[in-house]
């Protein structure tokens, strides 16, 4: 279940123009509170068939404290329900900062990772938990709480010219042990994490964008009392964007390719591998209807590769939804969202689910 904080503190590093560094730090803060209800159904072959919800709510606050100085605090509270266990709390929180050091187009990075979620669970809470985390569903919080994380990362982004801007980062991330289950006295220790990204940014016409990132994570080995159980397999990242604008309306299409490498099981000395590679295509067009009322029309579709470990593999997810925004005035906004998926995979494995959410947006 890693969920790579590292890689949060790297979004200055996805080819930024130069111009947005500046702009961030005379920017205003922002406040964003976002209730989302996610529901999944899962039928096997025989027919029987099983439901997962989570209904949470994820808080984020950034504010630049002092010039080029800014502050970051995410977190979320989260229950669900639905035939699994039912599990419900508050999360770990993040807390981040980014330091801007305009002069030499750099970014300074430090995340931290507060254990205020509860991370020893039950074995029917740790069964719920598991498929939160499947990355399949995409839950808006995969997991209540991994203990203490700290990342420190730099990231630098350069205007070549009008038409270029190029960038690249690197982050670590130091993970401390924890207790996962209850019933178990072992601390569990996941390994560190290394993050390296880079990529680009091309104006090719007065209304197109074209970005490509490409995102190396390496993972350390997990131990279980000190004593390796898995040698976690790296993965790599790449996205590829259009963005055209039609006047006041705007499309985007996104093709994203995910590989995960496999794991070494220390006691079976065996390759084993969890997650199946990835492609993942989606297409946006956002349609302004006033000056206070715009809406975003959404399709997605993502492939899986077979994988004899993964229940869900060897099959697509297809997606539809409507991201309807309401500005009340300049500094605060209405974002909805309504979507639905469904997919199937091997072993006659079919799955659906329904996302419905309505927030709130404050700049200031």
């Amino acid at each position: 279940m890693r969920h790579p904080f590292s890689v949060l503190i790297l979004l200055v590093a996805t080819c930024l123009f130069a111009e947005q560094h500046s702009s961030a730090n005379s920017s205003g803060g922002i406040l964003r509170v976002f209730p989302l209800n996610q529901s999944w159904s899962i039928e096997d072959s025989i027919g029987i068939s099983r439901e997962i919800r989570e209904l949470s709510t994820q808080v984020f606050f950034s504010y630049p404290v002092v010039d080029r100085l800014n502050l970051a605090f995410n977190g979320a509270r989260v229950s669900t329900g639905g035939d699994s266990k039912s599990i419900s709390g508050f999360t770990d929180v993040q807390i981040s900062a980014n330091y801007f050091l305009t002069s030499f187009d750099l970014v300074l990075s430090l995340g931290v990772n507060l254990p205020s979620g509860e991370s020893q669970l039950s074995e029917p809470d740790f069964q719920t938990s598991l498929l939160l985390s499947d990355p399949i569903f995409r839950f808006q919080v995969p997991n209540m709480g991994q203990g203490w994380r700290v990342s420190p990362g730099v990231s630098w982004a350069k205007k070549i010219n009008d038409r270029l801007a190029v960038g690249i980062g690197a982050a670590y991330q130091a993970i401390s042990e924890y207790k996962f289950r209850k019933e178990i006295t072992e601390t569990y220790d996941p390994g560190d994490e290394w993050a390296v990204a880079g990529g680009f940014d091309m104006r090719l016409s007065r209304a197109t964008l074209m970005s490509c990132d490409l995102l190396f994570t390496f993972y350390g080995t997990d131990k279980l009392e000190n004593v390796v159980v898995i040698e976690a397999g790296n993965k790599m990242v790449l996205k590829i964007g259009f963005l055209k604008y039609f006047d006041r309306d705007k499309m985007e299409l996104l093709a994203r390719y995910r590989n995960r490498t496999k794991n070494t099981v220390i006691a079976t000395e065996t390759d084993m591998k969890f997650l199946p590679n990835e492609v993942e295509l989606k297409g946006q067009y956002y349609r302004f209807l006033s000056q206070q009322v715009g809406i975003n029309f959404i399709a997605e579709a993502r492939i899986y590769e077979s994988l004899a470990n993964a229940r869900f593999s060897d099959g697509p997810i297809w997606g539809l939804g409507i991201l309807p925004a309401f500005d009340i005035n300049s500094n605060v906004s209405i974002p909805l969202r309504l979507k639905y998926l469904w997919g199937n995979f091997k072993d006659d494995y079919t799955v659906s689910g329904i996302e419905a959410g309505a927030g709130v947006s404050v700049s200031f």
